[in-house]
Protein backbone atom coordinates (compact mmCIF):
# COMPACT_ATOMS: atom_id res chain seq x y z
CA UNK A 1 0.00 0.00 0.00
CA UNK A 2 1.37 3.42 -0.94
CA UNK A 3 1.18 6.50 1.23
CA UNK A 4 1.27 10.08 0.08
CA UNK A 5 0.62 13.62 1.22
CA UNK A 6 -0.37 16.85 -0.45
CA UNK A 7 1.48 20.11 0.04
CA UNK A 8 -1.13 22.85 -0.04
CA UNK A 9 1.13 25.67 1.04
CA UNK A 10 4.81 25.98 1.79
CA UNK A 11 6.29 28.67 3.99
CA UNK A 12 9.70 29.45 5.37
CA UNK A 13 9.65 29.99 9.09
CA UNK A 14 9.80 28.55 12.53
CA UNK A 15 8.30 25.17 13.45
CA UNK A 16 8.20 23.27 16.74
CA UNK A 17 7.16 19.72 17.65
CA UNK A 18 3.38 19.48 18.06
CA UNK A 19 3.79 18.13 21.60
CA UNK A 20 5.68 21.24 22.74
CA UNK A 21 2.51 23.33 22.38
CA UNK A 22 0.24 23.19 25.41
CA UNK A 23 -3.35 24.44 25.73
CA UNK A 24 -3.81 26.66 28.79
CA UNK A 25 -6.98 28.65 29.44
CA UNK A 26 -8.01 28.47 25.76
CA UNK A 27 -4.56 29.69 24.67
CA UNK A 28 -1.73 27.94 22.86
CA UNK A 29 1.50 28.28 24.83
CA UNK A 30 5.06 26.99 24.84
CA UNK A 31 7.52 27.11 27.69
CA UNK A 32 10.65 29.08 26.79
CA UNK A 33 13.69 28.18 28.89
CA UNK A 34 15.75 31.16 30.01
CA UNK A 35 18.14 31.46 32.94
CA UNK A 36 17.19 27.98 34.17
CA UNK A 37 13.47 28.72 34.35
CA UNK A 38 10.48 27.84 32.17
CA UNK A 39 8.57 30.91 31.06
CA UNK A 40 5.09 30.44 29.62
CA UNK A 41 4.68 32.22 26.30
CA UNK A 42 1.58 32.62 24.14
CA UNK A 43 2.10 31.58 20.53
CA UNK A 44 0.05 31.78 17.38
CA UNK A 45 0.15 28.44 15.58
CA UNK A 46 -0.03 28.09 11.82
CA UNK A 47 0.13 25.04 9.59
CA UNK A 48 0.60 21.57 11.08
CA UNK A 49 2.34 18.77 9.24
CA UNK A 50 4.03 15.50 10.10
CA UNK A 51 4.35 16.17 13.84
CA UNK A 52 5.45 19.79 13.51
CA UNK A 53 3.56 23.07 13.95
CA UNK A 54 4.45 26.37 12.34
CA UNK A 55 4.74 29.29 14.79
CA UNK A 56 3.51 32.57 13.33
CA UNK A 57 3.96 34.76 16.43
CA UNK A 58 5.37 34.57 19.94
CA UNK A 59 8.65 32.72 19.48
CA UNK A 60 12.00 33.74 18.03
CA UNK A 61 14.53 31.58 16.22
CA UNK A 62 17.12 30.20 18.63
CA UNK A 63 14.96 30.29 21.76
CA UNK A 64 14.95 27.02 23.71
CA UNK A 65 11.61 25.45 24.55
CA UNK A 66 10.54 22.51 26.67
CA UNK A 67 9.77 19.39 24.66
CA UNK A 68 9.40 17.06 27.66
CA UNK A 69 7.43 17.76 30.82
CA UNK A 70 5.75 20.84 29.37
CA UNK A 71 2.25 19.61 30.16
CA UNK A 72 3.09 19.71 33.89
CA UNK A 73 5.21 22.88 33.76
CA UNK A 74 4.18 26.13 35.39
CA UNK A 75 5.38 29.65 34.67
CA UNK A 76 8.67 30.39 36.40
CA UNK A 77 9.43 26.81 37.50
CA UNK A 78 13.12 25.86 37.61
CA UNK A 79 14.15 23.38 34.93
CA UNK A 80 17.12 21.07 34.58
CA UNK A 81 18.36 20.91 30.99
CA UNK A 82 19.94 17.57 30.09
Amino acid sequence: MASFSFVFEKRDGLAVPDASIVARLNRSVVFVVKDGKANMRDVKAGLRNDGWTEILEGLAEGEQILVEGQSQATDGVAVDIR
